[in-house]
C-alpha cells in the first residue's frame, strides 16, 4: 500500500522536527500499534510517515467509590454532621466525578491509511484523576488570634485542598476537562463542601497545603495534556539484522474540537526524532 503524506496548515511542527527525505522505496512489513497489539500492513514509505492525523472518540469514566466517602468538619472538638461526597443527586457533583478520561481511536484521517487498519487496543489517550478512597476527609476549625482558621489537623494557616476527582460536562471544552479539588466548610451545624476547578486557583503553592499532592500531569487540563506529547504510538517497522524489532515512535501536539456536540475529537502526531 502506498502512502501520501497530508500535511495541513493547521499547525507547525514543534522546533526541531522536519520532513524526513523518501529515498528508494521500500516494501518492508510494517506494524502500526496504539495502545496494544501490532496491526500489520504493509508501507512504501522509508522510515514512517511525517505526520499523522487520528480521529478519537471521547470516554468519560465516571468514579464509583465502593463505599461512601463523607467530608467531616471538626469545631472545638465536636464532629459537626458529615457530607457524603459523589452524590448523584446534585448535577454538578454528577458531572464532576471522574476517575479517568480515554480518547479511543476511531479512525485514521490521514490519506491512504486503510480503515481496515484498526489497533488491537482502543486506547489512544488516558489521562488519570486523583479522587478520595478514604470513608472520613477531616478539617478541624480553630481560633488563631481571635479569628476562625479552617485548617487541616496540625497546620495552622493554610488552605487545605482535596483531590474530588475530574471535571466533564457534555459539550464542554477540553479545555475544561481537568482536576476538580474540595474543601470541606461549616454549613451551620453540618459540613458543606466548596468545589472548585483547578485552574481557578491563583494561590501560591506555599499557600497551599495539598492533601492529595498531584503529579505534574494531573495540573494539566485535557487539551494541554495531549499538546504536551501525553497521547503517544509506536509505527513498527519490522526487524533489523539482529532481530530485535525497530519502531518509529509518534507523540501528539495538537488536538482539535470541531463541534463541543461532538464526542469525536481529531489529533495531530509527530515523528519523533531517534
Amino acid at each position: 500500500m502506498r502512502f501520501q503524506r497530508y500535511l495541513t496548515t493547521r499547525r507547525s511542527l514543534p522546533m526541531g522536527h522536519s520532513a524526513p527525505p523518501t529515498g528508494e522505496e521500500n516494501c518492508d512489513q510494517a506494524f502500526f500499534r496504539l495502545g496494544g497489539g501490532p496491526v500489520e500492513f504493509e508501507t512504501d514509505k522509508a522510515g514512517g510517515l511525517e505526520r499523522i492525523s487520528v480521529q478519537g472518540r471521547l470516554k468519560p469514566i465516571v468514579y464509583e467509590p465502593k463505599q461512601p466517602i463523607k467530608a467531616i468538619v471538626n469545631s472545638q472538638g465536636k464532629d459537626w454532621k458529615s457530607y457524603e461526597l459523589y452524590r448523584a443527586n446534585k448535577s454538578m457533583e454528577r458531572y464532576s466525578c471522574l476517575q479517568a478520561f480515554e480518547i479511543h481511536f476511531e479512525r485514521f484521517l490521514t490519506r491512504d491509511i486503510g480503515e481496515e487498519f484498526r489497533p488491537c487496543s482502543p486506547v489512544l489517550y488516558r489521562k488519570e484523576f486523583a479522587v478520595q478512597t478514604e470513608s472520613r476527609c477531616v478539617l478541624k476549625q480553630e481560633i488563631l488570634g481571635g479569628r476562625s482558621v479552617m485548617t487541616p489537623p496540625g497546620v495552622a494557616g493554610k488552605q487545605a485542598l482535596w483531590a474530588y476527582g475530574g471535571y466533564y460536562q457534555p459539550g464542554c471544552g477540553l479545555e475544561e476537562i481537568e482536576q476538580i479539588v474540595f474543601t470541606p466548610m461549616r454549613d451551620h451545624d453540618k459540613t458543606g463542601l466548596h468545589l472548585s476547578r483547578l485552574s481557578s486557583w491563583h494561590t501560591k503553592d506555599h499557600d497551599i497545603v495539598w492533601i492529595n499532592p498531584l503529579e505534574s500531569g494531573q495540573k494539566l487540563s485535557v487539551l494541554g495534556d495531549i499538546e504536551q506529547g501525553s497521547a503517544t504510538f509506536d509505527w513498527f517497522q519490522g526487524s533489523d539484522e539482529k532481530g530485535d524489532s525497530c519502531s518509529v515512535p509518534y507523540r501528539s501536539f495538537a488536538v482539535y474540537q470541531r463541534d463541543r456536540l461532538s464526542d469525536l475529537v481529531e489529533i495531530e502526531f509527530y515523528k519523533e526524532k531517534i
